[in-house]
């Protein structure tokens, strides 16, 4: 397994709390209030995280702030998931992005491009995150091909990590 390795670690400033707040309002649709210097942010490859609690709870991507497997459970949105048969949990466990043919539902509005999350059927707990490839209706009709870039899952190095202080 490989771990992940942190770079400029720091507590996070007014601005950057901010910016953080909006950026997850814009992909969850959700108000978030986390303050300066109560939050840890620190860079990873090509992504900068956000720590709470020695986890990491929030990601930036290429401009784009969303919840971890860890933040979603911790503070679920009611809106951006995507709900999918238990014969597709194992897959998703290993990272494969999702096939339209695995989901059988999805909150309302979601369009391409979109940051979503994705549930099982049995218990509505995150397996992943991704980006939706098609709109939420062409998830459900469609049944074959990708639907949503998975870009972190149950089990990668991301979920994996704990920081002990």
């Amino acid at each position: 397994m490989v771990d992940v390795i942190l770079k400029h670690r720091h507590p996070i400033g007014k601005k950057e709390a901010k910016k953080l707040n909006e950026g997850l309002f814009q992909s969850h649709g959700m108000e978030f209030s986390f303050h300066y210097g109560k939050v840890e942010s620190a860079e990873a490859d090509s992504l900068l995280v956000f720590i709470e609690d020695g986890y990491i709870f929030a990601i930036k991507k290429e401009d784009v702030y969303f919840l971890s497997l860890r933040g979603l459970s911790k503070y679920p949105p009611d809106q951006g998931w995507v709900q999918v048969d238990m014969g597709a949990v194992p897959y998703l466990c290993n990272g494969a992005d999702t096939m339209s043919a695995g989901i059988n539902d999805t909150a309302n509005s979601i369009s391409e491009g979109d940051i979503v999350w994705i549930r099982d059927e049995n218990n509505a707990k995150p397996l992943a995150v991704g980006v939706a490839l098609i709109s939420g209706e062409d998830m459900l009709s469609s049944t074959q091909g990708k639907a949503i870039k998975v870009i972190h899952y149950l089990s990668d190095p991301i979920w994996n990590f704990t920081f002990s202080t």
